[in-house]
């Protein structure tokens, strides 16, 4: 999922807000589509080195140029983090000829992460470390806000943050194309940048709409994707492109084939923050059963349930029309 990624991940999409007319804004310098690499916590920012790491299973890993990394926290108390174990090791052997390396980090002690790693034996057939220090957890859960495990997150062969979620999500056709990549993705994830450093300083969403329509013309997917999962979650209201992120993911579950649960909840979203309720919750309802981690269908039940508490009360709510109809006591 969406991840992603990126900014803190909200749980509730925030309900319609209104716009008003301001004064016009004056015209913002020319874009630069070069721009210096997000802020910490972001996609497309510096990975945080892999320091300090105690290695259980595999040699060192270091960041090469050209090379992509998925770097997994997880625990051997975690449930799911043992049920995604297979599945990353069936993707190391998939991409282990393109130069894409996993390394699962536990914060547990060495003493203790050994003798499970020791036990799956080829089942867990990808370098394995400890964090005592912490120090590579903080760079990467901890900026990214990431509260839960098991968690992953895609550096690609730049250095930078491409992606982050639950490794049975998207990981391996998010994978696909970040270790596929050229140049146009890393252009992209440049505009993606751009794009919401541009709210952040303040210029209108009309005058940064370009950038964004950009991105949905030419960027992967799961760019794409998590454009609009930021727009309408967690971004300030006043900076919010509803209508951008609406075509957005639009265009990312059409291109999918209308069936990948995670996109589909990125649309439903974007529906919901279009005011289109009854729309988010049919999407939402057939994401629901589309979804086979645990983890994700109850992220996806809870947010339908929202959905229909909005649509309870705005139905329950008088319009402005039977209000003024409606004669005083």
């Amino acid at each position: 999922m969406k991840p992603i990624m990126m900014f803190a991940i909200c749980a509730i999409v925030m309900l319609m807000f209104g716009c008003s007319k301001k004064e016009p804004v004056p015209q913002p310098a020319p874009v630069d589509t070069d721009t210096p690499a997000a802020e910490p916590g972001q996609l497309g920012s510096r990975a945080a080195a892999l320091d300090g790491l105690i290695y259980v299973k595999g040699d060192a890993v270091t960041f090469e140029e050209g090379k992509v990394t998925v770097v997994e926290f997880w625990a051997t108390w975690c449930g799911p983090c043992k049920a995604s174990i297979p599945h990353l090791t069936e993707l190391q052997a998939k991409y282990q000829d393109k130069g894409v390396t996993f390394i699962g980090i536990s914060d547990e002690p060495a003493d203790t992460v050994k003798p499970f790693v020791e036990n799956m034996a080829e089942k867990m057939d990808y370098t394995v470390a400890t964090d005592p220090a912490g120090k590579v957890t903080e760079g990467y859960m901890k900026a990214f806000k990431q509260n839960g495990i098991p968690t992953a997150f895609i550096v690609d062969g730049q250095g930078k943050v491409a992606w982050v979620g639950h490794p049975m999500a998207d990981l391996d056709e998010i994978l696909s194309q970040v270790a596929d990549g050229e140049g146009n993705e890393r252009k992209m994830r440049k505009l993606f940048g751009n794009y919401f450093t541009l709210l952040e300083q303040g210029v209108a969403v009309e005058q940064a709409r370009p950038i964004a329509e950009k991105i949905i013309e030419s960027a992967p997917m799961y760019i794409v994707n998590n454009m609009a999962w930021v727009i309408v979650s967690d971004t300030p209201k006043e900076q919010r492109d509803v209508e951008i992120a609406l075509k957005a993911a639009e265009k990312v579950n059409t291109q999918s084939g209308g069936n990948n649960p995670s996109f589909m909840d990125t649309y439903a979203q974007a529906l919901f923050a279009n005011g289109k309720v009854d729309e988010a919750i049919a999407v939402m309802e057939k994401a629901l059963p589309l979804a086979k981690n645990p983890s994700l269908m109850d992220e996806l039940k809870f947010q339908l349930e929202m959905f229909e508490a909005a649509l309870t009360e705005q139905t329950a709510a008088p319009s402005a029309e039977d209000a003024a109809a409606t004669p005083a006591e």
